[in-house]
């Protein structure tokens, strides 16, 4: 099969917002590609169905997961890049739904195998310690988180066309800063976040929501309730726009909700979190 008209017609899908067909035409695509016996093919659509499913919130990614680490044996990939860059989607997987253990395990393989693959600049190298950062800031380490980042950042600077992922690792140093207490830095780091995503010809970026609602958390912590509020309402619909009604979106309209609360918008609030209840109950019977 054609893999890059299966990411030109995902693409498609994704920028109109056409999130559940994405998911129907992920799952014909993979089909197709076993019919067809073309397991380099399917090795790249199963990567790229574990991201999708880890971002509505669906634990199917890890049934991609177990047949992702089965290909990879199969077709003798072991070692190599194609490898590495399959176990940083296996462990951001496994991060997403808690199993932060697998998900170490996962991690630190796939920089082994990138550390000795590539070059100390290549911009795959950053990608892999930006989403270990992540695994530190759930088990709640923020300093390691930042100093991740801080790795990151240091090589996506030193690749042309970046600018993209170098907002996506300023937005995440943003929130371990303020998690770590910084909050100086994490206005600094959120700052030229924003300004990164802004500067960007075309249509915003889906981490653009993210970033927007680190803006948020940081005027809540400053106790700017009402700044936090306007900025989360923004913040929401971008992530709407991009990720549909799926958990992550429940999740910020909870964090909305609560800022609500706090500033004594207790009834604004209430709408907002029975829309979260009503999008995780349909995750539940799906």
């Amino acid at each position: 099969m054609e893999i890059n008209q299966f990411y030109t017609q995902l693409d498609q899908l994704f920028s109109t917002g056409q999130i559940e067909r994405a998911g129907d035409f992920i799952q014909e695509s993979k089909k197709q590609a076993r019919q067809e016996k073309d397991y380099a093919a399917l090795l790249s659509i199963i990567n790229e169905s574990m991201g999708y499913y880890r971002s509505i919130g669906k634990e199917d990614a890890l049934i991609d997961v177990k047949e992702a680490i089965e290909l990879i044996g199969t077709m003798g990939l072991t070692g190599t890049v194609h490898e590495g860059t399959t176990l940083l989607n296996v462990a951001t997987a496994y991060r997403a739904f808690g199993k932060l253990e697998e998900s170490c395990l996962a991690y630190q393989k796939a920089l082994e195998i990138y550390q000795k693959e590539l070059g100390d600049t290549d911009y795959r190298l950053a990608g892999l310690y930006n989403n270990i950062s992540s695994l530190y800031a759930d088990k709640e380490e923020f300093g390691k988180s930042i100093e991740a980042l801080v790795k990151a950042l240091a090589i996506l600077k030193q690749n042309k066309g970046t600018e993209v992922e170098q907002a996506i690792s300023l937005t995440n140093l943003a929130v371990s800063y303020l998690r770590n207490k910084q909050i100086e830095e994490a206005e600094r780091a959120i700052h030229q976040a924003l300004a990164l995503f802004e500067s960007q010809p075309g249509e915003r970026d889906a981490h653009y929501g993210m970033a927007l609602a680190g803006q948020a958390e940081i005027y809540y912590v400053k106790r700017e309730y009402i700044d936090a509020i306007q900025m989360y309402s923004t913040a929401l619909e971008e992530i709407r726009r991009c990720y549909g009604e799926s958990l992550t979106y429940a999740t910020a309209l909870e964090n909305c909700a609560n800022i609500c609360i706090t500033a004594g918008y207790t009834e604004d609030a209430k709408p907002l979190l029975l829309h979260a209840m009503q999008i995780r109950e349909v995750a539940k019977e799906s």
